[in-house]
């Protein structure tokens, strides 16, 4: 079953992950980084028919498949894309005879680490595309799913929420060890997150939440809001809390879509989530190309403090739309037709 709503969340979401990178430090933008946690709860929602019905190695086999080729195209592409980048700057540099001091690590081990979707557990190769340290504690949820599957959907919700309050506050206390604590904090986000959302699947139907599309919608956009507050007040605060409002507006929006007529509205919505993950993935990658050429051939006016920074935003949108289009129609749905379980 398809959701249109949630579709359209993803990809708003991932734009305000985008805004975030970019205007990280303005007002309310500097909390948008907890839509992160967002793409956590979605996901567990989304997946949580496929992670119900895990009972034996072909279906494990089959769920494990699926998530490797949805995931690793896109990725792949970006991955690669980048170290291309990097390796030519580098080498501009060599030539040059100059030192690049904020080169990316190119070593053996943040490269399998990267390769493997393993970032989350080593402090350097998340460097290498930022945002897939997010998609390696998704894959890390995605195999817990698999070792658990043989345990009620209880219990399962049970063996994701409660080492993911664990290990969040686990990272509270290891301040001492930035490394450490960084790690502790994605692996519990991921673990938390995806917990939730087979929470919010197991309950969607048993709220008795209000019909009124106005009120719907407000809760949708007040637990996001008030996820923000409580991260202004308390990043560890927020760090728990989150996944539970984010929670609220997966379920008012999966509500809202039961009460509304969306036809006008579905190819949009459907664009949207099509593209989320690549503009979640893409974007790093668009903003070092902007970068690049405001720097390399002295395009001033994408310079983030040039008005405002609406031009390189918008320069970085086209540039990761297009990347995401490409990969979409030549690389991720060929592969997805010919390597998918069906």
């Amino acid at each position: 079953m398809r959701f249109y709503l949630l579709d359209a969340a993803r990809g708003f979401a991932a734009i305000c992950v985008v805004l975030f990178h970019l205007y990280s430090g303005t007002l309310i933008i500097e909390n948008f980084f907890l839509f992160v946690d967002f793409f956590f709860v979605l996901s567990g929602f989304v997946l949580a028919p496929s992670v119900s019905k895990l009972s034996g190695a072909r279906q494990i086999r089959k769920f494990i498949w699926n998530r490797f080729v949805r995931l690793f195209p896109m990725a792949y592409s970006a991955l690669f894309v980048v170290i291309f980048i990097q390796l030519t700057v580098n080498l501009k540099y060599k030539i040059a005879g100059e030192i690049l001091s904020n080169s990316i690590p190119l070593d053996p081990l943040t490269f399998l680490a990267s390769i493997l979707f393993l970032q989350v557990f080593s402090a350097n190769s998340q460097l290498l595309l930022y945002p897939l340290w997010s998609l390696s504690s998704e894959w890390l949820a995605n195999l817990f799913a698999s070792l658990i599957s043989f345990l009620s959907m209880s219990k399962k919700i049970a063996l994701f929420i409660l080492p993911g309050f664990f290990f969040i506050g686990l990272s509270i206390t290891i301040e001492v060890n930035p490394d450490l604590q960084n790690l502790t904090n994605q692996i519990g986000r991921g673990l938390l997150g995806f917990g939730f959302g087979l929470l919010v699947w197991k309950l969607k139907d048993r709220f008795l939440l209000p019909t009124r599309q106005l009120l719907l919608i407000t809760i949708s956009i007040a637990a996001p809001i008030l996820a923000f507050y409580v991260n202004y007040i308390s990043f560890f605060t927020a760090m728990f809390l989150s996944p539970i409002l984010f929670s609220f507006s997966i379920l008012t929006l999966y509500r809202l879509e039961i009460c509304i007529n969306l036809n006008s509205a579905k190819n949009i919505c459907r664009y949207l989530g099509k593209t989320s993950y690549g503009i979640y993935v893409w974007h790093v990658v668009a903003t070092n190309i902007v970068s690049l050429l405001s720097k390399n051939i002295g395009w001033r006016i994408f310079e983030p403090q040039i008005l405002h920074g609406i031009p390189r935003l918008t320069l970085v949108l086209i540039i990761t739309i297009c990347l995401t289009e490409v990969v979409l129609r030549l690389i991720e749905v060929p592969i997805r037709k010919k390597l998918s379980y069906v």
